[in-house]
């Protein structure tokens, strides 16, 4: 199978997608029902899943807090994705343990319930932690303090250590991009298009591209592949510098990238963790996040080629044009 193609050995079968109306989960959807595979979408509410509806594509309201909802939604269910997650609202660790934690817990009795052949799970490249030098390979220790790349670290563990009930796989993405794209696509083009200071000193750390069709041709290799059962990949495009990244979104906004000096964002970064404890909530930047910006690691895709049989066919080039493209459309450029 070439993941990109319109044939998947899962077409005819009913798979369920949990998060399907956000970026990556609606790609994914979309996707599977253009390859004949019957999706069923879970969603807070069909007002909030009524823009994918289409044949093929079922819409399913409940949420991860819902066991029942997932068992209905699970029930039949050659595959379950999950791909719903905490991401930062409402900020506060009991919202995370519950969404990435509980939910995850829910989500794989679900499908095992259901009868789910295999759950292929999302984590990120957020649960190793800020790297600051090194090849950060799927056996490097995970190592996340924040409340997401922590939390996303123990689900992991949770989908795993069912791996002797029902197959698993995991999927480590990287910064992901694209149409419909959040926080690596509007928040970016955003802030260049505003001439807000985005890069910390030179912009020289290394950002990790991930563009989203890249990643969705992942997602159907985890769930069809023998290869990929009881293991964790990183899915990352390659490797750039943040003022590269970002230099795509200043030249479609008309700005030249702006920094912020290494020594004042310290500053200000220290002084963020202190306002946020007084305040009793996980802060938004952190030591942490500044050593993320800075860092020269490099993550290694080596695993998701020779066990997966992936490769980022899409280039980084290549996606930006398509998200430009998707900018002008929807009226933001």
């Amino acid at each position: 199978m070439t993941p990109g193609s319109a044939v998947t050995p899962l077409a005819g079968c009913k798979v369920l997608v949990t998060g399907a109306t956000g970026f990556i989960g609606s790609h994914l959807a979309l996707r599977l029902s253009a390859q004949g595979v019957c999706v069923r979408a879970l969603a807070r509410s069909a007002a909030r899943g009524a823009w994918l509806t289409r044949p093929g594509l079922e819409i399913v309201e409940g949420d991860l807090g819902d066991a029942e909802a997932l068992r209905r939604a699970a029930r039949g269910c050659l595959v379950v994705f999950h791909i719903a997650a905490w991401v930062g609202r409402p900020n506060t660790w009991e919202a995370a343990r519950r969404i990435n934690l509980d939910g995850t817990r829910a989500v794989v009795e679900a499908a095992i319930d259901g009868g789910a052949r295999r759950v292929v799970h999302t984590s990120s490249i957020a649960a190793y932690g800020p790297q600051a030098d090194g090849v950060i390979t799927e056996d490097w220790p995970l190592r996340a303090v924040d409340p997401y790349g922590h939390t996303k670290a123990l689900s992991e563990s949770i989908v795993l250590n069912n791996a002797g009930r029902i197959e698993v796989s995991v999927l480590r993405p990287a910064q992901v991009f694209g149409p419909r794209g959040g926080a690596w696509t509007t928040g970016l083009f955003s802030a260049a298009k505003r001439g807000w200071p985005i890069l910390v000193g030179g912009g020289h750390g290394t950002f990790h591209p991930c563009y989203i069709e890249n990643l969705i041709d992942a997602y159907l290799l985890s769930a069809t592949r023998a290869e990929a059962v009881g293991q964790a990949f990183n899915v990352v495009d390659g490797v750039t510098t943040w003022r590269g990244f970002v230099g795509h979104y200043a030249r479609m906004a008309g700005r030249v990238p702006r920094a912020i000096p290494v020594a004042p964002a310290r500053l200000a970064v220290a002084a963020y963790e202190i306002l946020s404890r007084l305040a009793r909530r996980p802060p938004n930047a952190t030591r942490a996040s500044l050593k993320f910006l800075l860092g020269r690691c490099r993550f290694s895709n080596d695993s998701a080629r020779t066990r997966l049989g992936w490769t980022p066919r899409i280039s980084i080039e290549e996606g930006m044009r398509r998200t430009e493209a998707w900018l002008r459309q929807t009226g933001r450029l």
